[in-house]
């Protein structure tokens, strides 16, 4: 039951951890890695969005450049991409948490009937 609780719980975390706890080095270090990843590309496309859409607000006359301009400007630069990213994300998680579970289950039974 060790198994079963802690290895999703690890993969809420970070994707992946889970796997790690369930010697399953080479699916849990490609989930972090990709985890990882998909947070990197995540930073860096926000970082990107939010630049294009500073210039957009900087061409503004003066008195038209606030935080709702600013926030148009991103709408109009597309959060599209975003969302993929963080669906992307979401659904490593809900694998990684799925699979930890059914695998430490499988290794906890697998103990007891060992012990027994």
């Amino acid at each position: 039951m060790k198994r079963a609780v802690a290895a999703p719980l690890l993969s809420v975390l970070l994707p992946g951890l889970g796997q790690l706890v369930n010697r399953q080095a080479g699916k849990g270090a490609a989930l972090v890695a990709l985890s990882g990843l998909v947070a990197l590309v995540g930073v860096g496309l926000t970082m990107y969005k939010l630049n294009q859409a500073m210039v957009k607000v900087l061409e503004l006359p003066p008195n038209e450049q606030n935080l709702e301009a600013l926030s148009q400007a991103m709408w109009q630069e597309g959060a599209g991409s975003l969302l993929a990213l963080a669906c992307v994300f979401l659904v490593m998680m809900i694998f990684s948490i799925w699979d930890a579970h059914k695998v430490g289950k499988r290794l906890d039974s697998a103990e007891q009937t060992t012990e027994s």
